[in-house]
């Protein structure tokens, strides 16, 4: 039996932030195939350690290993489109990325979201663009899944929908 890969081994990561210490010598590794759920208050560090993870924002010490050819997709904690600028659902998947367009069709499923791919941005619901968001993380295909609050704005049916069964 073979041992499971290592995607992310982060080592002593350490963070201040305004004299705060956010981040005192956090350490795991990630294995394909593993889940790692973050749980803390509002304020203990969860977000910060995301966006080290992300390259977003710099640890004080520590380091962090990625596994070769690592492709992370990552769902934000709060976004905001900005009311000015029209772009439909399926233009800000695109944006920056060359998706198929059946794998595409695949993900708006799965999210749930098909009939908003038309849609301005800037009129979904909190819950609408927070599927719209897990859904642009799904594009790339990733090996790692960074989710930062994702069933912020989702409904009580929302949190509770079950695709455990859907397969990419």
């Amino acid at each position: 039996m073979t041992t499971p890969k290592i995607l992310i081994s982060a080592h002593n990561i350490s963070l201040t932030h305004h004299g705060k210490n956010i981040l005192d010598k956090v350490s795991f590794e990630l294995k394909q195939g593993e889940f790692i759920t973050v749980i803390g208050p509002n304020g203990a560090g969860k977000s910060s350690l995301i966006k080290i993870l992300l390259g977003l924002i710099k640890a004080d010490s520590g380091n962090i290993k990625y596994a070769k050819n690592i492709k992370l997709g990552y769902t934000p904690q709060i976004f905001t489109p900005n009311p000015f600028i029209p772009i439909s659902v399926i233009d800000f998947c695109n944006l920056n990325q060359k998706i198929d367009r059946n794998f595409l069709k695949k993900i708006a499923k799965l999210t749930e979201i098909e009939n908003l791919l038309n849609s301005p941005l800037k009129s979904l619901s909190g819950g609408e663009l927070q599927r719209v968001l897990l859904m642009r993380s799904l594009l790339n295909k990733p090996n790692i899944l960074i989710l930062d609050e994702p069933t912020q704005g989702l409904d009580v049916s929302g949190q509770k929908s079950d695709r455990s069964h859907v397969v990419l």
